[in-house]
């Protein structure tokens, strides 16, 4: 059980990394994730994002 929780522990701290370096939407996080960590879980990846950021275009910046 701790090795899982590590594992998602880091995937979420690499999707706020991705947030505070500019990224936009769930592609992006997805995009900046995918380098820093292989072996992710996308779908975590894009729910964590989307809990975050929303549906790309769904900010009031576009």
């Amino acid at each position: 059980m701790g090795r899982m929780k590590d594992w998602a522990m880091d995937m979420e701290d690499a999707v706020a990394t991705a947030v505070k370096s500019g990224a936009k939407c769930a592609g992006d996080v997805d995009a900046y994730v995918k380098t820093v960590m292989p072996g992710y879980d996308k779908k975590f990846v894009e729910k964590t994002a989307i809990e975050i950021l929303g549906e790309c275009g769904d900010s009031p910046d576009g």
